[in-house]
């Protein structure tokens, strides 16, 4: 026989039992179920808790005000800078487009662009009219 011929039966058989281990893989596993992390039931996950604690520390007041600051010193040291060096001028950049990010961040979640807020003790009632 020709040694191509072999060769693309053998590639073909290789294919046939990696989608056959493939298979009996997936059917052999059981499911894996989730726990419920909202707030009302289940047990969190155990990075949620230090996520949550730098999302408020880098979406507060203080954050706006220090990437204010930051986009200022960033424009500053691009415009005024003089002869810096291009691995400088590339973390000037960094620095810029984190400080960009997190007052987007601060400015699209505040109160400019925030949603109807109802106050604690009100109860909304939907009347659902059939006709």
């Amino acid at each position: 026989m020709n040694s191509r011929v072999l060769r693309g039966q053998h590639q073909t058989q290789l294919w046939m039992f990696a989608l056959f281990a493939a298979l009996v893989f997936f059917a052999g596993i059981d499911p894996v179920h989730a726990a419920d992390a909202t707030p009302g039931g289940g047990s969190g996950l155990p990075w949620e808790t230090p996520l949550d604690t730098l999302q408020r520390s880098i979406t507060g007041p203080v954050a706006f005000i220090i990437s204010l600051l930051g986009i200022v010193a960033c424009g500053a040291m691009l415009i005024w800078g003089g002869e810096i060096s291009e691995f400088t001028r590339r973390i000037i950049y960094v620095v810029l487009v984190g400080a960009i990010l997190m007052f987007a961040n601060t400015l699209l979640t505040g109160a400019l662009f925030s949603g109807a807020v109802i106050p604690d003790g009100l109860s909304l009632a939907l009347e659902v009219h059939a006709k």
